[in-house]
C-alpha cells in the first residue's frame, strides 16, 4: 500500500537525486516543490487514464433550472468527478450518446435519474493501484526534475522511466476488465451490405447536424 511519501521519494529516485523525505510535509525544498504541483498532477494523471480504482457509477438527479434548447433536462456531475466516461440509457445498463457535456453539466432530452460512470478524484494515495502510483511518481519527476536537480537532471532517462511505468500501469489496468464488444458502425455495416450508411434514428444523431 503506497503513501504520499512513498510516491514523493520514488519521484526523487526517478529524478536521480540522493534526497529522501521522511514525510511529504518535510521542510526540504524538494518536498515543497513536489507539493506545489501535487494536486494538479494527481488529477491530470487520473483524468488522462481510465483507472479502475478511480471509476465510480452514480445516479444523478435532474437540476431544477431549465436547460438551454433543444435539451429538456440538465444534470450536474459529482463534485469529485474529473472525467465523464459513460452516460447510460434509462435501464442504467447500455451506454447512450443522446447527451451533451457542457462545463460540468450533462444536457439531455430525457428525465432522470441519469446513470453515469465517471473518473473520480482520489486524493488518498493508499487507495491507488500501485502501478498507477508509480506512473504518478514518474509524472512528478518530469515536472519537477529540473527544479530539484538542476543541470544534473537527465530528462531523457526520466522520460524513459515514465514511459515504462505508464505502459505497465495501463496494460495491467486494462487486463483487469473484460474485453468490450464493439458494435459495427452504420458506415461499416453499409459497406458490408452494399448500401448507404445512415445514422437517422440512432441516439444522439439529431445533435450532429
Amino acid at each position: 500500500m503506497a503513501s504520499s511519501t512513498n510516491v514523493a521519494n520514488l519521484a526523487l529516485m526517478f529524478i536521480g537525486t540522493e534526497t529522501r523525505l521522511l514525510s511529504i510535509d518535510d521542510e526540504k525544498d524538494a518536498a515543497r516543490t513536489l507539493k506545489s504541483v501535487w494536486d494538479i498532477e494527481r488529477q491530470a494523471v487520473i483524468r488522462a487514464n481510465s483507472w479502475n480504482f478511480a471509476t465510480q457509477r452514480a445516479a444523478l438527479p435532474a437540476l431544477s433550472a431549465p436547460p438551454p434548447k433543444p435539451f429538456t433536462h440538465a444534470f450536474q456531475l459529482p463534485a469529485l468527478a474529473l472525467r465523464l466516461i459513460d452516460v447510460f440509457d434509462a435501464s442504467g445498463e447500455t451506454p447512450s450518446s443522446d447527451y451533451s457535456l457542457e462545463g460540468r453539466t450533462v444536457l439531455t432530452r430525457r428525465a432522470g435519474p441519469l446513470y453515469v460512470r465517471c473518473l473520480m478524484d482520489v486524493p488518498e494515495i493508499a487507495a491507488w493501484d500501485p502501478l498507477a502510483a508509480v506512473h504518478f511518481a514518474g509524472k512528478l519527476a518530469l515536472t519537477c526534475g529540473k527544479r530539484i536537480a538542476g543541470s544534473a537532471f537527465d530528462k531523457d532517462l526520466a522520460m524513459a522511466r515514465y514511459r515504462e511505468a505508464t505502459g505497465d500501469a495501463r496494460t495491467t489496468d486494462a487486463l483487469e476488465n473484460p474485453p468490450i464488444e464493439q458494435e459495427e458502425s452504420a458506415w461499416v455495416e453499409a459497406r458490408w451490405m452494399g448500401g448507404v450508411a445512415t445514422t437517422a434514428g440512432q441516439p444522439g444523431w439529431e445533435f450532429g447536424r
